[in-house]
C-alpha cells in the first residue's frame, strides 16, 4: 500500500470511529479523494484494505458503506477484547523492556486531545496490545476494538462507561508502574464489568423477543 492509501485508510477510520461516517452509511469515493486532494485509485485501494478487516463492507460492484455490527458480532468483539486485552496486560507486566514500551505509550498518547475520548482509551489499550500479542492476536484484538467503538453494545450505556473507565484505569497504572497487584484488581473488574454487558444484553434480547411474539 502506497503513502497515499494509508493517509487515505486513516482517513476512513477516524470519520467512521467519530461518527462522521455513521454505522450502516455509504462510502462515496470521489468525496474522499476530493477532501484529501488525491485521485480515486489510493481511496479504492483504502477501501479493499479497510473491508480486509471487516471495518467495513463491500459488494460485487465495489460500492461501501460502514459496517454496522450485529447484536452477536458485537458480543462477539467485546468476549475477543476482554481475553486478549487481559493476556495482553499479563504479558507486557513480564517484559523485561516494559520502560522502553511505556515510553512509546506515552508518545502514542500525546495526540489525545485530538481524539474522541473512546478512541483515545482503546487506541492505547491497542497498543499494548500490538506490544504484546502475537501477530494473528493482534489482528484479533485491533478488529474486536474496531467493532465495539463502532456500535458499543445496546442499553448497556453505564456499563460500556465503567468499562472505558477501568480500561483507562488500567492503562494508567502501566504507563505510571504502578502496583501489579492493583492491576490485577482493575483486569478482574473489567472482567466483570464485561460479564454483566453480556448478560445485560442477552436479557434485552430476551425481552424483546418475547414483545414481540405477545
Amino acid at each position: 500500500m502506497d503513502a497515499k492509501s494509508v493517509v487515505a485508510r486513516a482517513y476512513i477510520r477516524q470519520l467512521v470511529l467519530t461518527g462522521g461516517l455513521a454505522a450502516g452509511s455509504g462510502i462515496d469515493v470521489t468525496e474522499i479523494a476530493r477532501a484529501l486532494n488525491i485521485s480515486a485509485v489510493p481511496v479504492r485501494e483504502a477501501l479493499i484494505r479497510l473491508a480486509e478487516r471487516r471495518f467495513i463492507r463491500g459488494d460485487a460492484r465495489q460500492t461501501y458503506h460502514v459496517h454496522k455490527p450485529l447484536q452477536r458480532e458485537q458480543l462477539d468483539a467485546l468476549m475477543w477484547a476482554r481475553s486478549l486485552f487481559q493476556k495482553a496486560v499479563e504479558k507486557f507486566l513480564l517484559r523485561e523492556d516494559r520502560e522502553f514500551l511505556i515510553a512509546s505509550i506515552q508518545m502514542a498518547a500525546a495526540g489525545k486531545d485530538e481524539l474522541h475520548p473512546s478512541i483515545f482509551c482503546f487506541r492505547i489499550a491497542d497498543a499494548i496490545g500490538k506490544f504484546s500479542l502475537s501477530d494473528i492476536e493482534y489482528l484479533l484484538f485491533s478488529i474486536a476494538l474496531d467493532n465495539l467503538l463502532l456500535t458499543p453494545p445496546n442499553q448497556c450505556d453505564a456499563e460500556y462507561t465503567d468499562l472505558k473507565a477501568t480500561v483507562r484505569r488500567i492503562i494508567e497504572l502501566i504507563v505510571s508502574a504502578g502496583d501489579i497487584e492493583e492491576i490485577s484488581n482493575q483486569v478482574h473488574r473489567m472482567s466483570s464489568t464485561v460479564e454483566r454487558i453480556i448478560s445485560l444484553a442477552h436479557t434485552q434480547s430476551a425481552a424483546e423477543r418475547l414483545f414481540k411474539e405477545s
